[in-house]
């Protein structure tokens, strides 16, 4: 379906294409998505459902279903798609501040607490294009996150009182709640020592998002500063690519490795060089961050 169809709520066309060719309902356009991907209001999607569209037809580069496509920009959609039987998850109930979903999908499967986007079940297995909530919604975001950003205060309570101790302490890390970590860390001490590497990657995905605030918290919290994060990366190797020269600062001030290697071979200033001719992070300030890694690696060489 042309993306004008999309933007102009065109119903009486929509339906004389359908009347044309009863099979453009679950026809492939852009990206590999139907026409329900697309689907601007809740009565667009109610045509194309009654004539046949399929409700969780995945797309090809995000692998994902119309539901999640219309989190977080057209919620109304969501929201009448789920009506209709559309699968829901845990990331959909967070946005919409649906505490009745929230609570049905925590009683069914208490292990979706720990779901991140981009991890899990929210990545793409024949693509490389990604799971769309990282676009729309974030990379690594967490349930608690998104129901907090959003003002779901219901939810927020319900998903907290529900969360393991390490949950709450990884939340409250990710959100620089110093308080709420020295609570946690009066209660359990050497709860950093046992995170999962998984766990332990948050401090690497902090350093991705620029987040100095949520990487001092950690460090201070005693996550390992070479936490290894996605492709094997460090926090420092994650802070290089896209220039962060405050986190590269900040990661060598405690001691961070000039010299583990990534999954592609690759050290903190390698990437940070690759990050420079190819990431380009508009924020990023790449020749700082070159010049201080390449300093520090002649500090250490003597």
């Amino acid at each position: 379906m042309p993306m004008p169809l999309r933007i102009l709520n065109l119903a009486d066309a929509l339906e004389k294409l359908i009347e044309a060719d009863p099979l453009v309902v679950n026809q492939r356009g852009l990206d590999g998505m139907v026409p329900l991907h697309m689907a601007a209001t809740p009565a667009i999607a109610k045509l194309l459902l009654d004539r046949g569209a399929e409700i969780d037809t995945r797309d090809i580069d995000h692998e994902s279903t119309p539901a999640q496509y219309a989190i977080p920009y057209r919620p109304e959609v969501c929201r009448y798609l789920l009506k209709r039987g559309a699968e829901p998850d845990l990331f959909m109930a967070c946005v919409l501040g649906d505490l009745a979903l929230t609570t049905k999908l925590v009683k069914a499967d208490p292990g979706c607490l720990q779901q991140r986007i981009a991890k899990g079940k929210f990545v793409t297995t024949k693509s490389e294009g990604q799971h769309i909530y990282v676009y729309n919604l974030g990379y690594t975001q967490t349930p608690l996150k998104l129901a907090q950003a959003h003002g779901h205060a219901k939810v927020f309570t319900f998903l907290l009182k529900h969360c393991s101790l390490k949950e709450r302490f990884l939340h409250a890390c990710s959100m620089a709640d110093e308080k709420a970590v020295h609570a946690i860390l009066k209660k359990e001490p050497s709860i950093a020592a046992t995170l999962t590497a998984e766990e332990a990657s948050a401090i690497s995905d902090a350093a991705w998002n620029n987040d100095i605030a949520a990487v001092r918290t950690m460090l201070k919290a005693g996550f390992s500063v070479d936490a290894r994060g996605i492709h094997q990366s460090t926090p420092l190797d994650r802070a290089a690519i896209r220039g962060y020269i405050a986190i590269v600062e900040l990661l060598l001030e405690h001691g961070a490795s000039l010299d583990v290697k990534n999954e592609f071979g690759g050290t903190p200033l390698s990437a940070s060089k690759w990050g420079a001719a190819n990431f380009r992070d508009p924020k990023g300030d790449y020749p700082a961050v070159i010049a201080r890694l390449t300093s520090a690696a002649e500090e250490k060489g003597g």
